[in-house]
């Protein structure tokens, strides 16, 4: 009977399966594959700096109202730091190690012996997106011939990258980008004019008291920002859309994005309440050429940050850039948290904030309704409509000319 019970489950296993997509197969005999299992050992081994520095923070100016972009941050590598290399430099933490499922799942499916997708339905999309981008290559042209598109980038980097690689596919972009417009529908700016899976919006989120700002892509569960330089003989107030992306990334940049990983960390946990795994979450950096990735777990206190990754190589993408994106794009479904081994390497972010932690911890908001002061009368005159007279007014000495009693008056 248990026999005759098992058939119908053992029938619709079987049925589902052969509903796989054939990609799943077919991927396997291709010349990508070899790139996806070197790709797999990088992130595997640590190998071409798929490594994560483990960071303390020292001080920074979180209490103060400022933007993401205005944050300081003064970071070293904590103490408790994984053990020295030869050189006596503290050795990170391999990207693998956060990503245990993930690497879990290619290791599963790259098994010539045995090949296997995974049952869940999210990590078996997921999956399925990387093979079908990877086989792809003449799609991924936009990316290497608009790299240096200035004020499309942001729409290029969402459309053609970050949207083809997250099972969460959809996006925001910042209200200030320029998007056209074809019979009613935000269209790409690349030569395909393709339709967006993406819209306007706002991307703003964090504390009205504290760390703030936007993002310039805001993916479902995925905040990305690109840095941006100025050109010459331009001020700081200058348009984004007349900057150029920059290919390097320098120390502003840096505290950019770890506070605005920080925060954007606490704001998961808080709009999540505990439906994730864990609470280690990633905001992405980007340049023109590379891009950097910082993780903060809000519950353990833990900063990590990768170093500059070079997306191209030459006129293709590098494999293993695009896994580390599409570990991070999907982390909901691929992140294991930090290991053991992390847990006591603690960034002394929560512990700098003192009794203002509630600000960070309940405080954070998405969107964020941040009043714009850098122009107004406020900023232009500081002070007060009610005068204050002065408590220690004293009698002027001064000298007079009566005018009716001087002489030229005759």
């Amino acid at each position: 009977m248990a026999e005759n019970g098992d058939q119908p489950k053992i029938k619709k296993q079987k049925t589902e399966e052969m509903r796989l997509h054939p990609v799943f197969l077919s991927f396997l005999d291709r010349e990508e594959k070899k790139d996806l299992d070197m790709g797999l050992v990088a992130l595997d081994m640590g190998l071409s700096d798929m490594i994560l520095g483990v960071l303390h923070v020292d001080a920074c100016n979180s209490l103060d109202q400022v933007n993401f972009k205005d944050s300081t941050i003064y970071i070293k590598t904590s103490a408790h730091d994984l053990k020295p290399d030869m050189k006596g430099k503290p050795k990170g933490g391999v990207i693998g190690d956060v990503f245990l499922d993930g690497l879990d799942v290619l290791k599963k499916y790259l098994n010539m012996d045995h090949p296997q997708v995974p049952q869940d339905k999210s990590q078996q999309e997921a999956l399925l997106k990387l093979l079908i981008f990877l086989t792809s290559k003449e799609d991924h042209k936009i990316l290497y011939e608009e790299k240096d598109g200035e004020a499309n980038w942001d729409v290029i980097l969402a459309q053609h990258l970050l949207s083809k690689l997250a099972v969460k596919s959809t996006y925001t972009i910042t209200e200030y980008r320029r998007m056209t417009i074809q019979d009613g529908e935000p269209m790409c700016e690349c030569n395909a004019k393709d339709k967006l899976v993406g819209e306007k919006g706002d991307t703003s989120f964090g504390c009205l008291k504290g760390w703030h700002g936007e993002a310039d892509i805001m993916m479902e569960d995925v905040a990305v920002t690109l840095f941006q330089e100025n050109p010459e003989n331009e001020s700081e107030s200058a348009s984004c859309i007349e900057m150029e992306v920059s290919e390097n990334f320098c120390r502003r940049d840096i505290c950019h994005v770890i506070s605005e990983t920080i925060v954007f960390s606490f704001l998961q946990r808080k709009v999540k309440n505990g439906k994730l795994k864990n609470s280690l979450i990633p905001v992405i950096g980007f340049g023109a050429k590379s891009f950097l990735i910082c993780f903060y777990d809000s519950e353990n206190d833990v900063l990590l940050q990768s170093r500059p990754v070079e997306i191209f190589d030459g006129n293709a993408l590098h494999t293993r850039a695009v896994l580390f994106l599409w570990l991070t794009l999907n982390y909901e479904y691929f992140c294991s948290g930090i290991s053991q081994e992390m847990k006591a390497c603690k960034a002394d972010f929560i512990k700098g904030l003192g009794d203002n932690a509630k600000m960070y911890f309940e405080d954070v908001a998405r969107p964020l309704h941040q009043p714009d002061t850098s122009d107004s009368d406020k900023d232009l005159f500081p002070w007060s409509s009610e005068p204050r007279p002065s408590e220690f007014r004293h009698t002027p000495s001064l000298r007079y000319l009566d005018l009716r009693q001087n002489p030229w008056q005759n």
